[in-house]
């Protein structure tokens, strides 16, 4: 694999100080976590969006303040942290980058976070009678958030953490002051306790993002409620575990009171950019609060091994009649000869699935697979409920 060079960045933390359900015999969970071992945190900042380049600066730092503090005392906790350069801020190169990402599967979480400009395309995306969606328009180029999204989920951590803040330009943000230092234990119960896909952006579609010299409302708030304790994140008040929800829940509310606090304050504009007395409430959007997508496609798989492959497989599939069930597991076994490869069928019927988990082996090696579900990810832009596409499982 040609790695794309690493990004312009610096070390934040030096510097800042199932039970599986199937049909018939479940696979084993050879490998199954509760927790993450390491957090992988990308910084993205667009410091050359127009008019708002320097307020997504701030946005960076503040947020990179925060994740010091947090691994200050546990930096075994702390994969790659990197912010990229300005001239790097391109879809290419992020694409590229997180590609090339040293990722653990089932053991390591990825936070990625991007602050600049971004919109949404109602255009249909040829696929499902969809639109094509909220994209970043980032100064080298616009970047859909679904084909990010497909990228970070390719690399099959335990969990994904997409948080992007689009904003335009006003003044008047008082930003809530931040518990210093930050608490760890909230913190760890967000990236490092909850398996899955987390999809947050810092407004709903047709509306801004704002911010000033003292950055995006949206991050503001974010940053602040990073450091919390338990106790003032949780919906009841109480000291226990975190749930994205109870944490989106008081992102959104407090993104709302901080905009209806700077918009009364707010002076009237003469310079022809967008006033914020003119536009409804800053609202945050959920797309997805810790849970896998589902995007279903047929399974190939090519045996380039040099010796006879043995494959025995469950798997998550969708039928109109009984929903999405688990199939296979260790009586379901495919044996497949070197050099050949061919699409796995169950009962003389193609397998089209959205998760797997498996087990192979042949008479000198093993791959397992058992721990966590192995997502069937599209890097071709598939969504659910259009053609199904093909994954090949590539053993060599």
């Amino acid at each position: 694999m040609n790695l794309p060079p690493r990004p312009g960045y610096f070390r934040y933390l030096a510097a800042v100080a199932c039970m599986l359900l199937v049909r018939q015999a479940a696979l084993p969970a050879a490998s199954a976590q509760d927790t993450a071992d390491r957090l992988h945190v990308i910084l993205v900042c667009d410091a050359w969006a127009q008019n708002i380049g320097q307020n997504m600066v701030v946005n960076q730092q503040k947020l990179a303040e925060v994740i010091g503090e947090v691994f200050a005392e546990r930096p075994e906790k702390l994969g790659e942290f990197v912010a990229f350069a300005p001239e790097q801020v391109n879809p290419q190169f992020i694409i590229q980058y997180i590609r090339s990402l040293q990722v653990v599967p089932g053991r390591d979480a990825i936070l990625f976070y991007y602050c600049g400009h971004g919109g949404w395309d109602a255009r249909d995306n040829g696929v499902d009678g969809g639109e094509l969606g909220h994209y970043l328009a980032t100064s080298g180029g616009v970047l859909y958030r679904s084909a990010l999204r497909e990228a970070l989920l390719a690399k099959q951590a335990y969990s994904v953490a997409l948080i992007t803040d689009g904003c335009s330009n006003i003044a008047g943000i008082e930003p809530p002051h931040r518990r210093i230092p930050a608490e760890w234990e909230g913190f760890r119960d967000l990236f490092f306790r909850q398996r899955g896909l987390v999809d947050i952006q810092a407004t709903t579609r047709g509306h801004f993002g704002w911010s000033n010299r003292e950055g995006g409302l949206f991050t503001c708030v974010l940053v602040k409620l990073l450091c919390q304790p338990r106790a003032e994140l949780r919906y009841d008040g109480s000291d226990g575990f975190v749930s994205w929800s109870d944490f989106f829940s008081r992102l959104q509310s407090e993104t709302v009171e901080l905009f209806v606090q700077t918009q009364a304050r707010a002076t009237p504009r003469t310079d022809g950019e967008p006033d914020i007395l003119d536009y409804q409430p800053q609202t945050p959007e959920a797309f997805y609060l810790a849970e896998w997508p589902a995007y279903e496609r047929y399974i190939r798989v090519s045996n380039n091994t040099g010796e006879r492959l043995c494959l025995a497989v469950a798997y998550l599939s969708h039928t109109p009649e009984l929903g999405w069930q688990w199939y296979g597991g260790d009586s379901l076994v495919y044996e497949i000869e070197a050099g050949q490869e061919g699409y796995l069928r169950h009962n003389g019927v193609p397998v089209h699935a959205a998760r797997i988990r498996f087990r192979a082996w042949t008479p000198t090696r093993r791959w397992e697979y058992g721990g966590a579900d192995y997502l069937l990810v599209p890097a071709d832009g598939y969504r659910a409920g259009g053609e199904l596409g093909t994954y090949t499982l590539n053993f060599q």
